[in-house]
Order: C-alpha cells, then sequence, then structure tokens
C-alpha cells in the first residue's frame, strides 16, 4: 500500500474431536475453529520490524458436545438430578465464541514485503474482541417425561445456559498469538 503500511489477508482453521470417558459419563465434543483475517500493518520506523496491526477478523468458531452417563445415572441440570433412563436421555451443547466478526488490534516484528528481500519472518501478539460466547443446551427427552416435566427441565436448563454463559463471559476478549513465514518473489 504504502512504504509504511501493509496490507494482509489470513485464513486458518483447527477440528478436534475428542470422546473421553470420566467416572460415569461418556462425553463427545467437537472444536471446530475457523477465520478470516483482514489486517493492516503500520511500520512507525521505515527500515525497522516492528508494527502495529489493526483490522477484523470473521469468524466461525465453535465447541459442541454430548455428555451421557454410563448404565442409566442421572443428570444435574442447574442443581436438579434427572434420570437417564426416563427423563432426560442426554443434553446436547454447543458454545459459539462471541460475535461472527470480532475487532483485532496488536503489535509484531516482522515485514513480509520488505524490498530486498525474499524470505521473511514474523511474529506477533494480540487481541481480539470477540464478544460475549452464546450458549446453546438441547435436552433430548426420554419416553417418562411428561409435559410438565419437559416444562421443568426446559426451565432449568435456561438458568444453567445463563450461568454457563456469565462463567465464560472472560472469553470475550482473548488472546492471539502467530508466527508466520513468507516469500517475495
Amino acid at each position: 500500500m504504502t512504504p509504511n503500511i501493509n496490507a494482509k489477508i489470513g485464513i486458518n482453521g483447527l477440528g478436534i474431536s475428542r470422546d473421553v470417558s470420566l467416572s460415569d459419563v461418556d462425553y463427545k465434543a467437537d472444536l471446530n475453529l475457523f477465520n478470516v483475517s483482514t489486517l493492516a500493518d503500520y511500520h512507525p520506523w521505515k527500515n525497522g520490524g516492528f508494527r502495529l496491526t489493526g483490522g477484523l477478523v470473521f469468524k466461525d468458531n465453535n465447541i459442541e458436545g454430548t455428555g451421557k452417563p454410563k448404565n442409566g445415572g442421572k443428570i444435574n441440570i442447574n442443581g436438579v438430578d434427572y434420570d437417564t433412563t426416563t427423563q432426560l436421555t442426554s443434553v446436547k451443547t454447543k458454545i459459539s465464541l462471541g460475535n461472527s466478526v470480532a475487532p483485532y488490534l496488536g503489535i509484531g516484528w516482522g515485514n513480509a514485503v520488505k524490498p530486498g528481500k525474499h524470505w521473511g519472518f514474523s511474529t506477533s501478539l494480540g487481541l481480539m474482541f470477540a464478544g460475549s460466547p452464546k450458549v446453546v443446551l438441547t435436552p433430548e427427552f426420554g419416553s417418562g417425561a411428561t409435559p410438565a416435566l419437559k416444562e421443568q427441565i426446559n426451565n432449568n436448563i435456561e438458568a444453567e445456559r445463563k450461568k454457563q454463559e456469565s462463567d465464560l463471559n472472560w472469553l470475550n476478549i482473548y488472546p492471539v498469538f502467530s508466527l508466520g513465514v513468507s516469500y517475495q518473489f
């Protein structure tokens, strides 16, 4: 763009699935991360590597999971136990990590398009202002769940959802660290 300002686009993603058994519960979880960043670097000193970075990150980051007690048992929702063979067989969880567009501010070292260099290395440290996480809890009712019991479960699920969102609110701003390698023709 100019000798002191560079524009860049980045794409990154990660998907991890895990099945874990702890105590009397089987958990299945998927972590899905996908981000497209549109950033501008400002190099305050023409020949220096230090830079300030700002821009937007378009993201689709979430965690999905299900927990099912082994051999029947109970699920505790908002302090109330429910029988998993007849009342509530499982609860599916989806946590979306904030807004779909997040501002980014950071500092770094390295210039991918510095004149006279073919190879370049860079590092960045910044903050993504992601917004508050959103939690969705979906109950799977058992055959013995009456309409009144379903209403009670849904009320407790809503209270649990609000508690989880409050507990995860610290994720509304989170650190980002990156390393980069570039080649200039």
